[in-house]
């Protein structure tokens, strides 16, 4: 399909991947000469937060601050944070949406979203980009996002809300309920 864009690279995952089953996931990355596993152990390099783990995280009663320290550790033991999405651009398997050209900074100036609110978002799949450059689509969501956590909505309702409701790219023309 695509050259090889992991080799040597270890993914560990956090939750069951939404999009498919994980032995599927790991046969891609070993044969693009990766390795996936569950779970995170000292040798991994990436580690993919499946959406899965924000859906049964809604169940408990501390589970965006549970998340949150999370990705905070394991930003801090310097692992690259991969979305579901990213994971599968990452490996050829999802095409890259329309070109962008938003950076991260400007789309917090431009929606007065918090860095840390877009960064958990855009983890969890909840902007057509999983990373910059954004997009003006993401930037009309993030307006949305900013305007629901200023009414009280947490990050982690209106990413479960976003996967109850379709396509991000068709988010931009709906209302969500949080």
């Amino acid at each position: 399909m695509t050259a090889p864009a992991v080799p040597g690279a270890v993914f560990g995952t956090i939750g069951a991947l939404a999009a498919f089953p994980l032995r599927l996931a790991a046969r891609e990355v070993e044969r693009q000469h990766g390795q996936l596993r569950r779970g995170v152990t000292r040798r991994t390099t990436h580690v993919v937060f499946g959406r899965t783990s924000l859906a049964k995280a809604g169940l408990s009663r501390n589970s965006d601050a549970d998340i949150e320290r999370r990705v905070a550790a394991e930003r801090g033991a310097g692992h690259k944070l991969l979305s579901e999405n990213g994971f599968l651009r990452l490996l050829g398997l999802m095409k890259a949406p329309e070109a962008s050209s938003l950076s991260r900074q400007s789309l917090i100036e431009q929606s007065r979203l918090s860095g840390a609110d877009l960064e958990l978002l855009s983890l969890f799949d909840a902007f057509e980009h999983d990373a910059e450059p954004y997009s003006f689509r993401d930037l009309i969501l993030a307006r949305k996002y900013a305007g629901l956590i200023a009414g009280g909505a947490t990050w982690g309702a209106i990413a479960r809300s976003v996967h109850r409701s379709g396509p991000v790219a068709s988010l931009t023309a709906k209302s969500l309920n949080v």
